[in-house]
């Protein structure tokens, strides 16, 4: 293609308005790369999976490792929306982006918990950190709502998180998902594994119940045989509220879509793209 070319395609490209299909084939020759990526990665995700076992708390090896028990909390955390008593929380606000012909949700906000929190099985009890983990968890609670007629307590902290989700000129269309693991919640973890050996802090300057809530974290702690957490040289660490059967079965429709769809998709955008650009 030579200069000329290239300087049609791109005035083609940043002419077009947001209903032009060119534009539309652009966004999916791009959308089909991605999804190929993304098959890829759960590909190998899947093999580790199937080829990691399960190992009991109490026994497992330090590095890699697969293990499934009861979630634990180690502190009292409250989930921000629904309020629940839990051991980790994630949670998001989107708002509905309309234009003349369709509209999608977008997400303009979020949080989640970044607590520690043990994982118990018959043999042991580890403690897990979250933070670096990709949690696959089944959603707890999912409202649509307006913008004006959202619980005073959600606005509090919508507002505390400088989140714009009110409308200059009329209601917005919101749309409030949460997720939390509750104790006793089966988890499937696949992660780090690290040698552990609580620390206890000085407690001397610390008020009586400050004191007594660190002597009871210590005391809790050293019961764990490990802690599990993204490791340094690894790329993988999943929390999940799946069972490994139902993840590799998800898997196994989720990943042949995304490797052959993908470039499917890729090629058809790109003959369109191609027919666009020699009919101008």
């Amino acid at each position: 293609m030579n200069m000329i070319g290239y300087s049609i395609f791109s005035h083609s490209i940043l002419t077009a308005n947001s209903n032009d299909p060119l534009l539309a084939a652009i966004v999916g020759f791009f959308a089909g790369l991605v999804f190929f990526y993304k098959g890829f990665k759960e590909l190998l995700l899947k093999r580790v999976i199937e080829n990691t076992p399960t190992s009991k708390i109490r026994s497992m090896a330090m590095g890699l490792v697969e293990i499934v028990g009861k979630a634990k909390p180690r502190k009292t955390i409250i989930s921000p929306i629904s309020k629940k008593e839990c051991t980790y929380y994630q949670w998001k606000i989107e708002k509905y982006a309309r234009n003349k012909n369709s509209g999608r949700w977008v997400k303009i906000g979020g949080g989640e918990s970044y607590e520690p929190f043990y994982i118990e099985d018959n043999t042991g009890k580890a403690i897990v950190f979250p933070i670096g983990a990709d949690f696959k968890l089944k959603t707890d609670m999912q409202i649509k709502c307006n913008s004006y007629g959202i619980k005073p307590e959600w606005a509090m902290l919508f507002d505390s998180k400088g989140i714009k989700y009110r409308g200059f000129f009329g209601s917005n269309r919101l749309r409030i998902t949460e997720i939390y693991v509750l104790p006793d919640d089966v988890l499937y973890i696949l992660g780090t594994a690290h040698f552990w050996k609580s620390k206890k802090k000085d407690t001397f300057m610390m008020n009586t119940e400050k004191k007594e809530v660190m002597e009871r974290l210590y005391e809790m702690d050293s019961k764990c045989h490990a802690s599990l957490r993204k490791g340094k040289n690894s790329k993988y660490y999943l929390i999940s509220d799946s069972s490994e059967k139902e993840l590799i079965s998800r898997m196994s429709w989720q990943v042949p879509l995304m490797l052959f769809g993908g470039p499917l998709l890729s090629v058809a955008m790109l003959i369109y793209i191609l027919y666009r650009f020699h009919s101008l």
